[in-house]
């Protein structure tokens, strides 16, 4: 053979291979298609390709998980793709259909979610409705009260002087506050709004509040007392001279507090609170101790938790567990026992250097916290569900209408619906695992399962407990093992024969959270 045949056959054998290859993969090109999910209109699309009814095996990916989410669904009768909007965003969504013969169909979309602001169609603000005055109390001190606002999570103060900038002073739970940071011989301004459902009010009217001498019967000049009515003439008695009165407690440092929560506070979910204080450590005897409770003890400190969205600095040795030093001040946890308003407060010890069996707490300031009643929200969610899966309309598991489901079939549609419905809080958007003590404030944490739309096994197990109960099934939680680990299920007695449900939803959907920017508060 010459070189210029033994050339032909080489470029000639490359073309078959480059022929072979190609029909081989038979990859079709994809083209991107829009879609769009407005969540308070709809919570996801379904897609029915033709492709999914031919295909050995379907991956399915979206760059946002936390944005958009996709699945695919497969029963006997047929074959979907579902995208659910997870909160406003974009994403794109990846389908691989896998065919006979090494080919692959490939659909992409590029999803956009919405979520319509219902509360002003203008884009406006709502108004205060209300009004907010302010008066000096007998220390001296700027007593503010406003009207209390329908639905409202809480309230925004925020004060200036006549020379400086708007500031925030607090957030408030109550209609109520007093302002002891106040100093004398300076005129004060107030507005107050507040968060409902989500979306801030407009600002209160402003008031006007000059601050003058402070301390003990501070006000006496602005409110005197009328005068006695003349008292007959008595001999004189000598009378002992009355002992001096204390001199009020001055807190050593200032101390302002903000709830970091997202989600609804119910009783036994952690609370997150940003004290923000020129503190250097609140722990320390050595300097001033301080102490956050609850009156009654229905509020007590815990758990420690080192949240994975804050940034702490290095820590001081400390007495407690609970304080976490970030910038600006410290994270304390604390947790409520039972629903209603509980006023918290915070304490600074008062050392008698003579007799420290004197030491006295002092209180520097109260807050009041609202906390739900979590059962009742449990159970209305549960609720919920079980009218959504019984309705006529809903077949997404393929089992047919509820009237013609078995028990059994019944505890499968709950099962699949938590698993589909809800994501796994320690799996990142790559699969990894990441371990029992990754807990976010913004995303997973510190929050009821049912808002947060995050759960674990053992709070997956109680949801599909709580429904079958609800359905009349005798249902228990019940501790197995799982890959050497403990892991709870559902146990089912239904006409006497014990089934085992597993609602655990075991995939994730973390965003790539940042820091929370602890400036804003």
């Amino acid at each position: 053979m010459n070189m210029k045949n033994w050339k032909r056959t080489i470029i000639f054998t490359m073309l078959l291979l480059s022929a072979a290859l190609f029909a081989g993969t038979g990859t079709a090109s994809a083209k991107t298609k829009s879609v769009k999910i407005d969540m308070t209109k709809a919570a996801s699309q379904t897609k029915r390709l033709a492709a999914l009814s031919k295909a050995k095996k379907v991956r399915v990916k979206s760059s946002k998980p936390s944005v958009a989410k996709v699945k695919y669904k497969k029963t006997k009768k047929n074959r979907r793709i579902v995208i659910t909007g997870k909160k406003p965003g974009t994403a794109t969504v990846t389908v691989r259909c896998y065919l006979k013969g090494r080919k692959k169909k490939v659909y992409k979309y590029k999803v956009k979610v919405t979520k319509s602001i219902q509360t002003s169609q203008t884009g406006k603000k709502p108004a205060f409705a209300g009004t907010l005055t302010a008066t000096l109390n007998d220390m001296g001190y700027v007593k503010l009260q406003y009207s209390r606002i329908t639905g409202a999570d809480y309230y925004v103060i925020q004060r200036k002087t006549e020379t400086g900038a708007w500031k925030k002073l607090k957030t408030a739970w109550k209609t109520i506050c007093t302002d002891q940071a106040v100093q004398a011989d300076t005129v004060y301004y107030y507005r107050v709004q507040a968060r409902v459902s989500g979306t801030y009010t407009q600002y209160s009217n402003v008031v006007r509040i000059p601050v003058g001498k402070i301390g003990s019967n501070s006000n006496d000049s602005e409110n005197p007392s009328p005068l006695p009515s003349p008292e007959p003439v008595v001999p004189s008695v000598p009378t002992p001279k009355p002992s001096p009165e204390p001199t009020p407690y001055q807190a050593k440092y200032s101390y302002e507090v903000s709830v970091l929560n997202q989600f609804t506070i119910y009783e036994d979910v952690p609370i997150v609170l940003y004290v923000k204080t020129d503190n250097p450590n609140p722990n320390d005897f050595d300097n001033v101790y301080v102490s956050i409770g609850a009156y009654g003890e229905k509020v007590t400190g815990g758990p420690d938790y080192d949240y994975e969205d804050i940034e702490y600095l290095e820590q001081e040795e400390t007495n407690t567990t609970f304080f976490n030093k970030v910038k600006g001040g410290w994270i304390y946890t604390c947790i409520a026992k039972e629903p209603g308003f509980h006023t918290v407060s915070i304490q600074e010890l008062e050392e008698d250097k003579n007799n420290s069996n004197n030491n006295t707490w002092r209180t520097v300031d109260t807050f009041q916290i609202e906390v739900k009643d979590g059962a009742a929200s449990k159970k209305a969610f549960c609720e919920k569900v079980i009218q959504t899966v019984s309705s006529d309309a809903y077949n997404e598991d393929g089992l047919g209408k509820w009237s013609t489901l078995t028990e059994q079939q019944k505890m499968e549609r709950l099962e699949e619906y938590i698993r589909d419905n809800m994501n796994y809080p320690r799996i990142d958007t790559n699969g990894s695992y990441l371990g029992y003590n990754t807990i976010w404030i913004v995303q997973e944490n510190v929050g009821a399962d049912w808002e947060t739309g995050f759960t674990d096994c053992g709070g997956a197990a109680e949801l599909l407990r709580d429904m079958a109960r609800m359905l009349d099934i005798e249902a228990y939680t019940w501790m197995t093992q799982l890959n050497g680990g403990l892991h709870i299920v559902v146990r089912a007695v239904i006409d006497g024969q014990e089934y085992f449900y597993d609602a655990t939803p075991w995939e994730g959907g973390y965003k790539n959270w940042d820091y929370i920017q602890l400036d804003k508060y």
